[in-house]
Order: structure tokens, then C-alpha cells, then sequence
């Protein structure tokens, strides 16, 4: 709206030129009033609707008469200034009418949202009282969700059937025995990956999104613990890992600016733009790009996000990280830690289903903190947990996720580089009995395969595992390696 006194000015200025179009070219001038007055007349059905804010229409009431004072066609982007509404792309309208239609939508759900804002905050202090019921049916009466339905053939089935099998995704978890076995993380569902706090569940998300990029997926990666920053550093550090360079870079060198010399001018010609030339974008965000922690704001920064990655590459995302889910507790909520950490659950497995309403489908990745009881039996289990006891908070992730990956590690495990991984729910396919090791170079920010040939067979081969895992686990006599409470 403050563009107002600018548009007005612009207008003025163009007074001139136009009154001298129409006398050279008098045609014109029948041409011109009629396209100037269809399009401001556009501008009245704002007038017409109730849930437009009066300041709103005295703006638009002013700029039209203002519009017709110096002759001057309206286009789409000068009503967009004039309106400040920034959703123009995410719609993809193609012309002035289809905008003030969208904007008139827009505004009906603004306006919606507001009300049943307010109804909730009654709800949270009295209750579902008989008052509350009232004015909420009497809100569902106003604006009934219109569906059409279809119905499925067996045909059609099979046919969506193929076009899945032909663009299955096939994203990597970075781990053979599990890309075996689940054939990739899927779009279109919820995988969890589950750990005690320091068992490298970031470094573990940080190479998915890393291979993601170079089997040409775009990732969106959201950090609320960790600037976007250091997680570019981390992705430095681990592209340095390839054969092909001469040199590694650790990501603590990075963080605590200890790269120079020839480190530093290696990093700069040979290793940063040979990233930046991967096939697939990662996108990272942090919790300084969003507004406040509610599915709102993340839902306009996952669009915004969206259609800079189709604009940048020719497609949309592919893979969404949100590293970690445990850490939303701590925003501005009246509800308690398990129903906020429900909630967000929710929200990230419809987002899997249906990316930001295009419809299309996206593999989300959500990290989770293992609770202390947790690790307590993964230290006494050889890595393992159990799905319905083991979540910090939430029961939502349990239920919603498709798939639940396990990693646990402590002290005896780090000193040989090894984590333990698990494969605790796949909701198309069978779980792996107990966890195997895998390798984390965590300098150089890699997790990697497998170390142990049995773990290709993990089911069959857990006394195998076992008897490897002995020589961290002497004895249950030996103290825990982190704080049981």
C-alpha cells in the first residue's frame, strides 16, 4: 500500500504522453477507454465483498478514480503493487481478472483463519461451549468444502501404477543395506530417523541431501539448531571427500577459520565450484528465514522456496529434510509439547502427500530425539530401539512415518568412526531384526556404508553383529556413556 503515492505519480507523469497518443491516432482513443475502463471495473468487485478491509477498498476507490483521471490501462503487475499481495507466482495467473480473483480468495480465507483463530482461543479457555458450537457451524454453513469425487478403476490404478514405477524416486539413505531393502526413501511419506542426542542423525541427513543433489533431486533443508551457514560447510567438507580432489577439508576448519594458504585456494577454485555445479539444488533454511514457528509461516517459506527451485532448475523440490522436529516445542504455543510435536507431525507427512498444494509429492525426512529411556536400551541392545516406546515426544511420528531409521553411537563406537543403524517400521515391506554398523568419517562430515560383509544379511546374522559389537560392550558393569537422569 505505500507504493500508492509512487503509482500516483507515475500516472500523472504519463498524462501527457497519452492525451498525445489520442490525438494522433484518434481510433485509439475508443480503444484505449474501453480496455482502461473493463480493467478498472474489475477493481469494484473488491467493493462488493464483505471481508475486504475498509482501508483496503478506500485505497483501491481512490486509485481508480485517480486512474481515470489520467487515462492510464491497469495492468497485473501495477495491481499487484497497488494491492501488496505476494502471491501472484504461487497461483500463476495469467491476467488482471484472474488476480483480483485470486485476491478476493485470499482474502475470504484470511478472514476465515481469523475467526477460527479466535473460536480456538475460546476453545483453549472455556471449552467447546454451546455459544462456540454455534458460531463455528454457523462458519461451516457459510463456507462449505465443495469436493468432486472419483472414483477408482482397476484400470486407472495400473496406469498410475506404471507412471509411479517409471518415476520412482530411488533417493539414497547413503547405505546399501537399506537402499536394498527399502529401495530408496519414497515420495510421497514420512521417514523418521530416530537417535540419541550426538549419534550423527544431522550428519546422517546432511549426506542424504548431499547424494540427493547429485542424483539431481532438489532438497530443501530446514535447521533450526544449526545456521545455514555451517551446514554449507558440512556439504563443502563432505563433496572435499570425493576421489577426485587432492585435498579434504575438514568442516571444523570451516566453522572456526582455520582454513589458509593453499587450503583456502584449493577450496576456492577446485572444491566450491565444482559444487556449486551439481545437478540437483539444495535450498537451506534456518530459523532466521522464518517469521515465527508455526505451520503457516513454514508453509509460505516452503512455496517461496518451491518456486525459486522451479525457477532456478526447471523443477520443483524433491526432498525435504527438518532437522529436527523435537526442537518446535519451543515456539509460541498454547498447547502442550506432545500435541505441538503431533501437530507439526501431521503437517510435515500432509506436506509429503500434497507439496505446498501443487498436488505433487516430495520424500520428507524428519529427524527425531531419541527419549533417555531410549538410549538406555539402545546402549544395553546393541543399538537398537523399540518403535512405540522409544520417541521422545509425539506419538504422531511413530504413526505417520512410513518408515523409521534408527542411529545410535557413544564414545566406544566414535573412537572406530561406527555407528549402529536400524530399520524399525516399514509400513510397505518388513523391518530388519536388530541393528548393523556403518561408518561416519566425522571429520570430513561422511556417513557411509556398511563396515561388516554380515550386515548385507542383517536378519539372519545377529549373533554375527553381536559377537563384533562385543569388544565396545565388555560387560553390562560398564558405566553408560551419556546422562541417564
Amino acid at each position: 500500500m505505500e507504493d500508492l503515492d509512487k503509482m500516483v505519480a507515475d500516472l500523472q507523469q504519463n498524462e501527457k504522453r497519452s492525451l498525445k497518443m489520442k490525438k494522433i491516432i484518434p481510433n485509439l482513443e475508443t480503444i484505449f477507454v474501453s480496455v482502461k475502463y473493463e480493467e478498472l471495473e474489475l477493481l469494484n468487485k473488491i467493493m462488493e465483498v464483505s471481508e475486504i478491509s475498509k482501508n483496503d477498498k478506500n485505497i483501491v476507490k481512490d486509485f481508480v478514480s485517480r486512474c481515470r483521471e489520467v487515462g492510464y490501462v491497469l495492468s497485473k503487475e501495477t495491481i499487484k503493487t497497488i494491492m501488496g499481495i505476494d502471491f501472484l507466482e504461487i497461483h500463476q495467473v495469467s491476467n488482471a481478472s484472474e488476480y483480483i480473483d485470486q485476491y478476493i480468495m485470499y482474502a475470504k480465507r484470511e478472514n476465515m483463519s481469523k475467526v477460527l483463530n479466535n473460536l480456538s482461543k475460546q476453545v483453549l479457555e472455556d471449552g467447546i461451549t454451546e455459544e462456540i458450537a454455534n458460531k463455528l457451524n454457523s462458519v461451516l454453513e457459510k463456507n462449505i468444502v465443495e469436493t468432486e469425487y472419483k472414483n477408482i478403476t482397476a484400470s486407472s490404478l495400473i496406469e498410475k501404477y506404471e507412471n509411479e514405477l517409471k518415476n520412482q524416486s530411488k533417493i539414497s539413505t547413503c547405505n546399501s543395506v537399506l537402499d536394498e531393502h527399502l529401495g530408496g526413501l519414497p515420495k510421497g511419506k514420512m521417514t523418521s530417523i530416530l537417535g540419541v542426542s550426538g549419534a550423527y542423525k544431522t550428519t546422517w541427513a546432511t549426506n542424504i541431501a548431499y547424494k540427493a543433489q547429485i542424483q539431481s533431486f532438489n532438497t530443501l533443508y530446514l535447521s533450526l539448531e544449526v545456521s545455514k551457514e555451517d551446514i554449507l560447510y558440512n556439504l563443502l567438507s563432505r563433496h572435499s571427500n570425493q576421489e577426485k580432489f587432492k585435498m579434504q577439508i575438514a568442516h571444523q576448519d570451516l566453522k572456526k577459520h582455520r582454513l589458509i594458504g593453499d587450503q583456502l585456494e584449493y577450496l576456492k577454485t577446485q572444491i566450491a565450484p565444482n559444487y556449486d555445479q551439481l545437478k540437483g539444488k539444495i535450498y537451506i533454511v534456518d530459523k532466521t528465514d522464518i517469521g515465527s514457528y508455526s505451520q503457516y509461516a513454514l508453509q509460505q517459506k516452503f512455496t517461496e522456496i518451491n518456486n525459486k527451485a522451479i525457477n532456478e532448475t526447471g523443477h520443483a523440490i524433491d526432498v525435504c529434510v527438518i532437522d529436527n522436529i523435537n526442537l518446535f516445542k519451543f515456539g509460541e504455543t498454547k498447547l502442550g509439547v506432545t500435541d505441538t510435536i503431533n501437530g507439526y507431525a501431521t503437517f510435515f507427512r500432509e506436506q509429503a502427500i500434497d507439496w505446498c498444494k501443487t498436488k505433487e509429492q516430495v520424500a520428507m525426512i524428519v529427524l527425531s530425539q531419541a527419549n533417555t529411556s531410549g538410549g538406555k536400551y539402545a546402549y544395553e541392545n546393541y543399538g537398537k530401539y523399540i518403535l512405540s516406546q522409544h520417541f521422545a515426544e509425539g506419538s504422531e511420528l511413530e504413526r505417520g512415518s512410513a518408515i523409521v531409521l534408527t542411529v545410535y553411537s557413544d564414545d566406544n563406537l566414535k573412537i572406530d568412526n561406527s555407528v549402529m543403524l536400524g530399520l524399525i517400521k516399514n509400513r510397505d515391506g518388513i523391518t530388519i531384526e536388530g541393528a548393523f554398523e556403518a561408518k561416519v568419517e566425522p571429520e570430513y562430515y561422511t556417513f557411509g556404508d556398511r563396515i561388516l560383509e554380515a550386515a548385507r544379511e542383517a536378519e539372519e546374522n545377529i549373533p554375527t553383529l553381536k559377537v563384533a559389537m562385543g569388544k565396545y560392550y565388555q560387560s553390562k558393569s560398564d558405566p553408560v556413556p551419556f546422562d541417564l537422569d
